[in-house]
This record gives C-alpha cells, structure tokens and sequence, in this order.
C-alpha cells in the first residue's frame, strides 16, 4: 500500500472541506464542518488521504496542517482500529517527512504531531526505528532537519517520557536521547536550546537520576545559571531547579547555596514568567531538611522580595474591571446595628465608622504601641478599583454586571504565587519570616496608596495556624488594625481584611473566654464581618462570609448562641438582596453555623430566620438548576440541628429528593444521555439528614413512598458517589426505621457485599451500615455472613495502613456481626482475634456507641469460644483497661469474660497476663470487676 494514490474526486472533495475549516467562510459553521470531517470516519482510506494531503502536496500550507490536525486526533482515537497497511504507509510517510522537512512551519509542525500520536499510541518499542531516526537527525543535517528532529522528540519525551526509561533491547533510550539533548543547551538558537531543555526536565521524576548521565545533565544546568541573559532560558532553568528539589532534593544539597542566591535574582526578574518559576522554588525548599540552614539564612533576602511582588499591578486589577452596569441589583438594606457589645464597644465603632482611620501611623511592633493604621489582606477573589466612599452606610453599590464565572477571577498570578510561598516558609520558619515581615509592614501599612496597604494585609493573611504561635505578640496590635481597615474606602481593601480576619479566628474565639478580651477583640470582629457581609460590593461580600464561616469552624457554638439573633438577622437581610454566587456563598455560612450551634436554632424565632431564606430560595429555583446543590447541603445541615421541629418542612423536602433520585435514574436508565447525579447524589445526603435529625418520624414517609425501591437500584449504581451516599442512608434508615427495610435487605446486603474491597472508596460506607444492620437484625443476619466475612476478614488483616479507617469500620462491623450471631462468629474468631484487638486499642476515629457495641460482640464471641482469646489475654486485658466506666450491657460483658478466664486459666497463667498491665490499671480493674 505504499504506493496508494488517491481518487481525484475524493481528494477535492475533502480538500475543499479542508479549506472550509482552515478559512472558514461565512455561512460555514465550524460544528458542521467538524460533523461533515467526522463523517468521513468510516471509510478505510479517511488516514490515507489525510497523509497525502500532510505529505505529499505542495504549498496549501494551512490545508496541510489542518489535515495533519485532523489525522493528529484520528490516530489518537481509532489507533486500535487502523489497518496495519495504512498505519505502514502513515509510518512511511513520516519518515519522508521527516528526512525532507517542509519549508511550511505549520506543515513540520503538524508532522511532530502526527509522529508523536503514533508513537504514543504504538509505544516507542514498536516504533523504535522512528526514534533512532530522530536522534541522529538531531546530531546531523541541515537547519530544518534538525529542527523538526528535535521538536519531535521534545514532543515525545513530553508524552512518553515512561517508556523512555525503559531498557529496549538491552539499551535505555534515555542513555541515548539525553547526552544528545543537554548538547542542544549550548546550541545558538535560544528556541531548541529552551525546547531541550524542556524535553530533558521531563525525566526528572521518571528516573533520570538513576541515568548514568545525570551528573552531566545537572552540571550543564548549573553552567547556565548565569551564561544567558535570555529569560526563556532562565524560566526552563528555575523550572527544572524546581522539579529536582520535588523529586531528587539530595542532588541539589552540593550546589544548595548557589542556587538559592540563583533563585533570588530570578525572583527579581523584570519578566514576570520567570519570577513566578523563581517562586515556586521556595515551596519545595521548606521539605528538605538540609536546605534549610541555607533558606534562614536567606529568609531576609527572600521575604522582602515576595512582599513587593504582593502588591496589585495593572494587570491583576484589569481582571475585575466592571463589564457593565447591571440595572438589576438591588442596593441592599442599610446595615443593622447587632448589639453584640456593651455601649462602650458600641462607641467605639461608632467612632470607626463616622471617621475612617487615617492611614498615615504605621504598623508598630509590640514594644512601640502607636496607633493602629488600616491593613488589608487577600480574599479569593480579584480586587475591584477603589471608589471614593468617605461614609461606611453611605456605600454606593458596584457596576458590576452580574458576572459569576469563578475562573475568571482564578487566573494564577505572580502576586498570588508569592502570597502562597510566603505562607510555606512562615509556616516552616515562623519566628525568623515574621521577624523579618514586621521590619517591613508599617510603612505598606500606613501608605497612602491603597495598593500598597492591602500588600501588606495579604502579607499577613499568610500566617497559617501552624506559625500563630509567632504572631501571638502581635496580635493585640494587628486584630484592631483590620477593625480599623475593614471600614476602608476602597472595597479590595475591606475584601482583603474581611479574609485576613479570618485566618485568625482560631485565635479570635479563644478571646471569647476572657470578658475583656471578648469586648475589645472577639465582639468587634464578629461585628465587624457581619457589617461587611452587608457590603455593597459583591467580593467583600463573599470574603466576609468565608471569614464567618472559618470563624464558625474554629468555634465550638458555645461561643456564637449569645449573638444568634444579630448573626441571623444580617443574614436574612443578606439573602434578601445577595444574588446566585454568594447566595451560595452565605448557604455554606449558614450550615456551618448550624453544625456550630445545633439545637440552639430551635427557638422559634431563629427558626424562622433560618428557614425564610430557605424556603424563598427553594420557591424560586426550576428543577434542572444546579444552584439546588449548595441550597441541598444547607438543609443537611440545618435538619440535623432542628430535630423533630423540622417535621413541618418534611414532607415538601422528602417529596423534593425522592423527585430528584427518581428522575436523575430514568434519564441514566432510559436515555444515553449522562445525567446530572449532582441531584441525585444531594438528594441522598439530605435524606440522611432528615433520618439523623428526625429520627423515628421519618417513618411515615418512607412507608408512603417507593424510596426503599429507588435505593435497591441505587446501591448498584455505576458511580462511586452515589453509592457511598446511598450506603450511608441506608444506614440512617436502619438506625431510626427498621422494620421498613426488612423486606429489602437480601437485596441491599448483595450490593453490600459486591463493594466491599479495600481499594473501593465507599467500602467504609458499606461496613459501616452492614454493622447497623446487623445490630438490628441479629441472628437473621446469619445467611450473609460467610460472604461478608470472605471480605471483611481480608480487609482487617491487610498491611495497607493508608487505609486504617476503612480497617476500623471493619474491626466495629465484625463486632457487631459477633454480637447479632455470636455461635457462628465465634467459630471465625481465632481467624481475626489478633487484629480485631490491636486496631481496636489504636483506634481513634469511630464513636463511643459503635466502640461499646463492637465489644459486647467480642464478649460475646469469647463466651462462646474462649479458647480464641487465650493466647491474646494480655491484649484483651489492655482494652478492656481503657474503660474507666463501662455502660452497663458491656460492663457485665467484661465482667463476664474476666471472670471465666481467671476460672478457667491455671493462677500462673492468669497472673502472667495481668501484671502486664500497669499497677494503677491492675488496680481499677479489680475494684470494676471484683477481680
């Protein structure tokens, strides 16, 4: 077939939808060019004429690389399918292609493409010609051959960088490809030296160290640390310096110093690509502990450096440029007043709020108590420009239009990049970068510019909870000067405050407990982001409420139910005018702050609050609208924490979920479209919700309605997230409403069953409601239990320690089995005693009601066959040790056992078991259990 020669009239036809797709013309759809090339797929030839077209015509440059494209993505997609004559002639034809490269740069470049398809999807052993062609091409030829030599094979090495590792034929190819490319560093043309470059670094975490041409490659890179004035060059440098430090750190260890000060002018870069490559050495430094004598002493240089590249420029500030007036956003309620603080508080902020700080007294450090001044620091979003707002109620709202793509404000920028490697070396180095940081934060603090104090707040936004330790002196100064900036004129200013505020709620709600610090620090703050959640602008309204939220984690609730009222009204208010993305923003405050605070949102009048938004929100949104999932997770939330007084609301939202289960499994069961499990998967977790905080009154309802029927096809859905959700209602209905699923649990333990294997990440959803069952059901449960077992046992005697979670759940599930059919489990004990025991002492994660009931199952199986618990009663002895009170059932469990053993065991035997434990332990359990 290598001779093949097209027909004419084919070659004009699909040459002219070629020219369609390389020059569109109007009237020419590009989805109907592409459906008119996808139909070609069928016919045998469809690659025959895509090569020729690629190959062998002459000019026609942009339909030639078109069709190497096309050709391009078809190899990609049907190589399985091509027949091994046409992959022959494609094959040849590269070759060509490549031994007589096109003048076209469009055209060379689409044969890289061509050749790298084929070789990814044939492997670099079938095609093993190809490659020796390339490496020598490279060495040898004129300009073009070796440029089209070597971009292929930096292609290749990009795509099949494994199988270049790889011994074929006795030779590794990296042994031959990498001398040839750390030749190409000092090639004159700047584009293959940064593209040889490139194609060496992609070894470098697929077993370049292990070359015997490693030390080479490392010495040419560091040759080059300053022999090039090109900053491509120094971008692929930081770049590979960067991947070393990740994968082979010790290589780095000789040469640490040099390269450190490296880092440091690169980070200085003009070109904004290679200081962020620069930025991202830091990071990996922080990992090495022999890097680190040479990073503190660097800090100085360092710190200074991220912090000027900190402050916004012209370009991260063009990425929330208003679009566009939007006449549809409705200017929000004045802000309300929460008395949260007593009237001196009050004045306080009043004051704030009538005159804004001046921002013209720097940051001081704990010895020089001056004046605080505004700060700032990063919230998620990009920063709007400044408006003039002398007055904090007077604010006029944004022009925003109402444009809530996420990925717009997510660009990764240099400022951004140095703001998280900052947050790596303090929370490495926390004592030495703060140090350094406070030398430089007063005058950015108290700038005139905005952009410069809000460098300084997101400076401090990068103290995570692992290095507050180092702030803590500071803080008494840093807390009042967000108050102060919070209130700012320029909304990025108070966005950015909002966010930092947040960083330090840990600290913010230990202030609680101490009633001046709880007036002069934790009221203020709380007050402070309810106010700026009422903000006119759209991003200081998200920022204060993931600082609320990340206040409302760090708090227990005890410290949030005295101000329930002034939290809830803001919030109200704030839904009333909040549109989609941060009323989605405001529903994961709300369920946080019901996690935090439970039955304290029972009283009338703050049900009420909490549901008005609710349901306003739930009367408004169609059925197909994804805005359903954040509203859905709210309601977990706030179910479980109303209890039985949801009841009122039950049956809407239980009619709502099974809608959503039912609907989303007729599209999956009857249509080839993919639906949306999104609902489905929300709709299940709620339901648990409402079991957990209903409990037996869920009842009615799932007798009512063919709920047990959509589960039975649920709990064998193809999709993880759906079953791990539908193991974990099932487990919820047992608990509150058995009797229901008894008809249908031979179905639902066969689904059990089938997913219980240790690599299934809803395995630990599955033994834990096949535990719940078991408690229910008893003796009943004894058909299953040698398949449960052929999968539990397994599980619990594996070595993968990763997975000690799902080794937990299996230890509680076994227990619970031992207590529903002890005769028969106690026949498997001496199968798993051992483990059972070992991961039961070390246990942590479950609760103390499946831990006691995991070990009246153990007694249980030990009071049938002690024999199993013999050789091990030195470990039974020490967990039964860590009960200080037992509950009754299991305290006679224990008694039980103990008694049988010292009955049953020669006095030398038993004595030996029980002076394992610690004389104080020894004499606890004797007075317990009247040893």
């Amino acid at each position: 077939m290598l001779d093949w020669t097209p027909n004419q009239d084919n070659l004009y036809e699909l040459l002219s939808l070629l020219l369609d797709a390389a020059e569109p013309q109007h009237g020419h759809n590009q989805l109907t060019i592409n459906e008119k090339l996808d139909s070609f797929h069928h016919i045998p030839e469809y690659p025959l004429y895509l090569t020729y077209i690629l190959t062998r015509l002459q000019q026609h440059g942009k339909i030639r690389s078109v069709a190497g494209v096309v050709l391009k993505n078809f190899i990609l997609t049907h190589f399985n399918g091509l027949h091994l004559s046409v992959l022959d002639y494609i094959k040849h034809a590269c070759q060509l292609a490549i031994l007589h490269p096109d003048n076209d740069p469009l055209v060379r470049k689409a044969v890289e493409l061509v050749v790298t398809a084929l070789i990814t999807q044939a492997q670099v052993h079938n095609w093993f010609e190809m490659f020796l062609l390339l490496t020598n091409q490279m060495m040898q030829g004129n300009d073009l051959q070796v440029e089209i030599a070597l971009m292929t094979m930096c292609k290749i090495c990009e795509d099949c960088n494994r199988d270049l590792v790889r011994e074929i034929n006795g030779q590794c190819p990296l042994d031959i490809i990498l001398p040839r490319l750390i030749r190409f560093f000092d090639h004159p043309d700047r584009r293959l030296q940064v593209c040889a470059m490139a194609a060496a670094s992609q070894f470098i975490s697929a077993g370049v160290s292990s070359s015997t041409n490693f030390d080479h490659y490392l010495a040419a890179i560091l040759r080059h640390l300053h022999a090039h004035p090109d900053p491509s060059i120094h971008q692929e440098i930081c770049r590979t310096l960067v991947m070393m430090a990740s994968a082979q750190p010790h290589k780095l260890i000789p040469y640490c110093h040099d390269i450190m000060q490296y880092m440091i002018k690169c980070l200085q870069d003009p070109e904004e690509n290679v200081a962020m490559e620069a930025c991202d050495f830091w990071p990996e430094c922080v990992d090495t502990p022999a890097f680190q004598p040479h990073l503190i002493d660097s800090i100085p240089q360092i710190v200074p450096i991220l912090v000027n590249h900190m402050m916004y420029i012209d370009d991260d500030l063009s990425l929330a440029e208003p679009l566009s007036p939007d006449p549809d956003f409705i200017s929000p309620p004045s802000p309300p007043s929460p008395s949260l603080m007593a009237a001196s508080s009050q004045a306080v902020s009043q004051q704030r709020q009538s005159s804004p700080p001046s921002p013209t007294h720097p940051l001081s450090t704990p010895d020089e108590p001056h004046p605080p001044s505004p700060a700032t620091d990063r919230p998620h979003s990009a920063p709007r420009p400044n408006s003039d707002m002398s007055d904090d109620d007077n604010m006029t709202l944004d022009e925003n239009a109402d444009f809530e793509d996420d990925e717009f404000y997510s660009e990764w920028t240099l400022r951004k990049c140095c703001a998280s490697a900052l947050e790596c070396l303090i929370t490495a180095h926390s004592q030495q970068v703060i140090e350094v940081l406070f030398t430089l934060l007063p005058d950015r603090l108290g700038h005139p510019d905005w952009k410069m104090r809000e460098s300084g707040i997101l400076a401090l936004s990068t103290v995570k909870p692992e290095g507050i330790s180092a702030m803590i002196p500071y803080l008494p100064i840093v807390i009042p000067y967000l108050l102060q900036s919070i209130y700012d004129s320029n909304p990025q200013v108070r966005a950015t405050s909002c966010w930092t505020l947040g960083r330090y709620s840990k600290w913010t709600v230990s202030q609680f407990y101490d009633p001046q610090a709880r007036t002069m620090v934790y009221e203020p703050v709380l007050t402070a982001l309810l106010r700026r959640m009422l903000d006119a602008d759209r991003d200081v309204q998200t920022s204060a409420c993931i600082a609320f939220t990340t206040l409302e984690e760090e708090s227990s609730g005890r410290e949030l139910v005295p101000y329930l009222r002034p939290i809830l009204t803001s919030m109200k208010r704030a839904f009333s005018f909040y549109r989609d993305h941060n009323k989605n923003v405001l529903f994961d405050t709300l369920a946080t702050l019901a996690e935090a605070t439970q039955s304290a949102l029972q009283e009338p009048e703050y049900m009420e609050m909490v549901m008005a938004p609710l349901i306003d929100r739930w009367n408004e949104l169609a059925d197909d609208d994804t805005n359903w999932f954040p509203l859905l997770s709210c309601f977990c939330s706030v179910t479980t924490a109303l209890g039985a007084k949801f009841q009122p609301f039950a049956e809407i939202v239980f009619a709502r979920c099974l809608y959503f289960i039912d609907s989303t499994l007729k599209i999956s069961l009857t249509t080839d479209e993919a639906p949306n499990i999104d609902f489905q998967i929300n709709a299940l977790d709620l339901l648990s919700s409402l079991a957990q905080g209903m409990g037996s009154a869920i009842s009615p309802f799932v007798v009512d309605s063919n709920l047990l029927t959509l589960l039975d096809v649920c709990v064998r859905d193809p999709m993880t997230e759906v079953v791990t959700s539908t193991f974990a209602l099932i487990g919820d209905l047992a608990k509150v409403c058995f009797d229901p699923l008894e008809p249908f649990l031979p179905s639902f333990l066969s689904g059990l069953i089938d997913q219980m294997h240790l690599e299934y990440f809803h395995c630990n959803n599955a033994l834990w409601c096949v535990g719940e069952i078991a408690v229910r059901w008893g003796p009943a449960i004894e058909h299953y239990l040698p398949d449960l077992l052929a999968r539990m046992i397994p599980i619990l005697l594996s070595p993968d320690v990763a997975r000690a979670s799902v080794q937990e759940n299996t230890m509680v599930a076994l227990g619970r089995l031992g207590s529903a059919c002890p005769e028969v489990m106690a026949s498997y004990l001496p199968q798993f005693i051992q483990p059972w025991l070992e991961m039961a002492i070390t246990a942590q994660s479950y609760n103390e009601e499946e831990k006691d009931s995991a070990f009246v199952g153990l007694c249980d199986m030990i009071r049938v066959n002690p024999q199993a618990g013999r050789k091990h009663l030195d470990i039974i002895l020490m967990a039964i040790s860590q009960w200080p009170m037992a509950p009754p059932q299991l305290h006679q469990g224990f008694e039980t056992i103990l008694h049988g053993y010292k009955n049953m065991l020669p006095p030398m035997e038993w004595m030996d078991a029980y002076n394992t434990l610690p004389f104080s332990s020894q004499q606890s359990m004797t007075s317990l259990y009247r040893l």
